[in-house]
């Protein structure tokens, strides 16, 4: 459809009220199934018109996914402390070969710790950026739209509690996630964080397929974001690599402000 008549659109249907109280859980595949099935604009406004507090609910699949993630990733069984234990660190101290330590309680990693695990930045480093368990600073070395909700320590916190984060700061979670997660799952099978010719297309389409599923746009190399994902995914180590570009911006933001 044009442009105007997505205004035209917009003009006619009521905005979203409060949410349901009570019901089923509409679920984004219910929701894009029922609108496969919609063929004239009529057809569409009337759809929205009688659905219209569906939309004001948190995006449930993706909230779902991405606390699976996080519990697979940093649960107290979870692949950060999996990969701590058998793999090396770009944090092990390289004289005495030494492992650095990662705490974990019965609910697993704390967020901030888990967080700052999965970049592989140093607590005790990013301490003296002298932030509120943020690492602004870096990230403002970033393109503004990669730099736009990028993932942080208080987004996965309201993600995880259920509470309402923008479409986009859920979006860039999933794809942090995810990335890791198949990264990491990789590297701890096989004992080594090398990737075969074939594995980078198979990260991208595992992405895509679950972006796809809670409802998001598949990555895009044009996305200043994305495009970070495309790059460490077509290195031979692709987590190394991404965790060297946070490393970098780290260390040379430090000696900007020492």
């Amino acid at each position: 459809m044009s442009y105007a008549e997505a205004l035209d659109i917009q003009t006619r249907v009521p905005l979203a009220g409060e949410g349901r109280k009570g019901g089923d859980v509409v679920y984004t595949g219910s929701i894009i199934a029922e609108l496969n099935d919609l063929e004239t604009k009529e057809e569409l406004i009337s759809y929205l018109a009688d659905n219209i507090d569906k939309f004001s609910d948190s995006n449930v699949t993706a909230y779902e996914t991405i606390r699976h993630l996080w519990e697979q990733s940093a649960g107290p069984n979870g692949l950060l402390l999996e990969e701590r234990r058998t793999l090396p660190s770009i944090l092990d101290d390289a004289a005495s070969g030494k492992k650095s330590v990662l705490r974990s309680g019965e609910a697993g990693i704390r967020s901030w710790d888990a967080y700052l695990a999965i970049l592989q930045l140093d607590k005790k480093t990013v301490g003296k950026l002298e932030t509120d368990r943020t690492i602004k600073p870096i990230i403002e070395k970033l393109h503004a739209d990669a730099q736009d909700s990028f993932p942080d320590r208080q987004g996965i916190d309201l993600i995880l509690h259920g509470k309402h984060v923008s479409y986009e700061r859920v979006r860039k979670w999933l794809v942090l996630l995810t990335f890791y997660a198949f990264w990491v799952r990789k590297a701890v099978d096989t004992g080594s964080y090398g990737a075969q010719p074939s594995d980078a297309d198979r990260c991208v389409s595992h992405m895509n397929q679950v972006l796809m599923d809670a409802g998001y746009p598949e990555l895009y190399v044009g996305n200043p974001y994305d495009w970070i994902f495309f790059y460490a995914t077509k290195s031979d180590e692709p987590l190394t690599t991404f965790r060297y570009i946070w490393n970098e911006l780290l260390t040379t933001t430090l000696e900007e402000h020492p």
